[in-house]
Protein backbone atom coordinates (compact mmCIF):
# COMPACT_ATOMS: atom_id res chain seq x y z
CA UNK A 1 0.00 0.00 0.00
CA UNK A 2 1.50 3.39 -0.96
CA UNK A 3 2.18 5.95 1.76
CA UNK A 4 0.58 9.43 1.62
CA UNK A 5 3.88 11.07 0.68
CA UNK A 6 4.56 8.62 -2.14
CA UNK A 7 2.65 10.66 -4.73
CA UNK A 8 4.71 13.78 -4.05
CA UNK A 9 7.92 11.72 -4.12
CA UNK A 10 7.02 10.62 -7.65
CA UNK A 11 6.86 14.25 -8.82
CA UNK A 12 9.81 15.55 -10.77
CA UNK A 13 12.15 18.07 -9.09
CA UNK A 14 10.87 20.83 -11.44
CA UNK A 15 7.26 20.21 -10.32
CA UNK A 16 8.18 20.30 -6.62
CA UNK A 17 10.21 23.52 -6.94
CA UNK A 18 7.61 25.49 -8.93
CA UNK A 19 6.81 28.77 -7.13
CA UNK A 20 3.18 29.76 -6.55
CA UNK A 21 1.62 32.04 -9.16
CA UNK A 22 2.03 35.79 -8.50
CA UNK A 23 -0.93 37.72 -7.05
CA UNK A 24 -3.05 39.76 -9.47
CA UNK A 25 -1.87 43.35 -10.00
CA UNK A 26 -3.48 46.05 -7.84
CA UNK A 27 -3.54 48.61 -10.62
CA UNK A 28 -1.59 51.84 -10.71
CA UNK A 29 0.76 51.84 -7.68
CA UNK A 30 0.94 55.64 -7.64
CA UNK A 31 -2.71 56.51 -7.58
CA UNK A 32 -5.21 57.40 -6.36
CA UNK A 33 -4.00 58.91 -3.11
CA UNK A 34 -6.07 59.32 0.07
CA UNK A 35 -7.17 62.85 -0.86
CA UNK A 36 -7.96 62.30 -4.54
CA UNK A 37 -10.04 59.22 -3.94
CA UNK A 38 -12.43 61.10 -1.65
CA UNK A 39 -12.40 64.45 -3.49
CA UNK A 40 -15.90 63.93 -4.92
CA UNK A 41 -17.36 64.59 -1.44
CA UNK A 42 -15.44 67.84 -0.89
CA UNK A 43 -18.49 70.13 -0.96
CA UNK A 44 -20.63 67.90 1.27
CA UNK A 45 -19.41 68.45 4.84
CA UNK A 46 -21.68 66.25 6.97
CA UNK A 47 -24.12 67.80 9.43
CA UNK A 48 -22.67 65.74 12.30
CA UNK A 49 -19.21 67.36 11.88
CA UNK A 50 -19.75 69.43 15.01
CA UNK A 51 -16.13 70.58 15.38
CA UNK A 52 -16.12 71.96 11.82
CA UNK A 53 -19.38 73.88 12.24
CA UNK A 54 -18.35 75.35 15.61
CA UNK A 55 -14.95 76.46 14.28
CA UNK A 56 -16.63 77.91 11.18
CA UNK A 57 -19.09 79.87 13.31
CA UNK A 58 -16.32 81.24 15.55
CA UNK A 59 -13.96 81.91 12.61
CA UNK A 60 -11.09 80.76 14.83
CA UNK A 61 -7.45 80.30 13.78
CA UNK A 62 -7.84 76.60 13.01
CA UNK A 63 -10.71 77.29 10.60
CA UNK A 64 -8.83 80.11 8.89
CA UNK A 65 -5.54 78.21 8.40
CA UNK A 66 -6.81 74.65 7.92
CA UNK A 67 -9.24 73.08 5.49
CA UNK A 68 -11.65 70.27 6.38
CA UNK A 69 -11.32 67.70 3.60
CA UNK A 70 -12.56 64.18 2.93
CA UNK A 71 -10.01 61.37 3.28
CA UNK A 72 -10.30 57.80 2.04
CA UNK A 73 -9.21 55.38 4.79
CA UNK A 74 -9.24 52.43 2.39
CA UNK A 75 -6.44 53.42 -0.02
CA UNK A 76 -4.78 51.61 -1.85
CA UNK A 77 -7.57 49.03 -2.05
CA UNK A 78 -10.40 51.51 -2.59
CA UNK A 79 -11.88 52.47 -5.91
CA UNK A 80 -10.99 55.87 -7.41
CA UNK A 81 -14.18 57.27 -5.88
CA UNK A 82 -14.49 56.38 -2.19
CA UNK A 83 -18.03 55.62 -1.03
CA UNK A 84 -17.39 56.23 2.69
CA UNK A 85 -14.83 59.01 3.19
CA UNK A 86 -13.80 60.31 6.60
CA UNK A 87 -13.09 63.96 7.27
CA UNK A 88 -9.82 65.47 8.52
CA UNK A 89 -8.13 68.83 9.00
CA UNK A 90 -5.34 69.62 6.54
CA UNK A 91 -3.23 72.77 6.03
CA UNK A 92 -4.56 75.07 3.35
CA UNK A 93 -2.37 75.31 0.24
CA UNK A 94 -0.36 78.51 0.04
Amino acid sequence: MPTPGAASAAATPAQRAAPPPPPPPLGDPCGPNVWASAAHAKDAVPEDAHEYHIRKGLRDAAFQSLQYVPVCPHVPTCSPSCAAPRWAWRPKPR
